[in-house]
């Protein structure tokens, strides 16, 4: 690996120094240069380094947030509605955009961090302690219903009912945002009870078909002479 050559560090640290003094658009255009140069020196790949700087300062950013990956917020632009962050996009500026799930939404909300404020504890029904719990608990109760051509249960009627009261959403929009999720937990998890049973004639077990024997043909058969 080839040294730091000394101007390449006399270059490096020349760059730093000029961040106070230069205007900021060359003075950070400098420093990058130079560490373009040292990076060469030691035998890196600088655009694997930028790369790793841009994880780096989105990692930043996202622990900068008051906000994270499951909080339950409300939002503040329509104060009826609370959600729960499910995503944290880094915008080219360096700022933040939260994607909120509000149950009887039809999309995200796209938000920012000032825009929410910590929402109202999730009413507790059964073990659904937070409005996620609750919307996958009601998911499979409505799964399982359907599986069976039966009516929802109760509880599920009583989760979607909490859910529509946290979210600030009318109970009917959170039962049809549901049903498409329903749709594919059943189309994606197997059916508890098993294979379906068949009845009705095509249950009934085959007959053994009659092993086939071989016949003569005609032709083969006048071939052959009696004694």
């Amino acid at each position: 690996m080839p040294d730091i050559r000394p101007e390449q560090q006399v270059l490096a640290i020349e760059a730093i120094k000029s961040i106070g003094r230069l205007p900021a658009h060359a003075a950070f255009s400098d420093l990058i240069a130079a560490l373009h140069h040292l990076a060469d020196a030691r035998g890196f790949d600088f655009a694997e380094l930028l790369n790793a700087a841009q994880r780096s300062y989105r990692t930043h950013l996202n622990e900068a947030s008051e906000y994270k990956i499951g909080d339950e917020v409300r939002l503040l632009r329509r104060p009826n509605e609370s959600g729960t962050v499910v995503r944290q996009v880094t915008n080219a500026p360096g700022t933040l955009t939260l994607h909120v799930h509000v149950p009887g939404a039809p999309h995200l909300r796209a938000i920012s961090p000032d825009q929410v404020e910590p929402a109202a504890p999730f009413p507790v029904v059964g073990e659904a302690t937070t409005a996620g719990k609750a919307e996958l608990e009601a998911i499979a109760l409505l799964a399982s219903a359907r599986r069976a051509r039966q009516a929802p249960p109760p509880e599920a009627h009583a989760l979607i009912a909490a859910l529509a009261t946290w979210s600030g959403r009318p109970v009917d929009q959170v039962a049809t945002t549901l049903d498409p999720k329903v749709d594919l937990y059943i189309a994606s998890s197997p059916d508890p009870r098993g294979p379906a049973t068949r009845t009705g004639p095509e249950a009934a077990p085959s007959r053994p078909r009659p092993a086939l024997r071989a016949v003569p043909s005609p032709k083969a058969t006048r071939s052959i002479r009696k004694p």
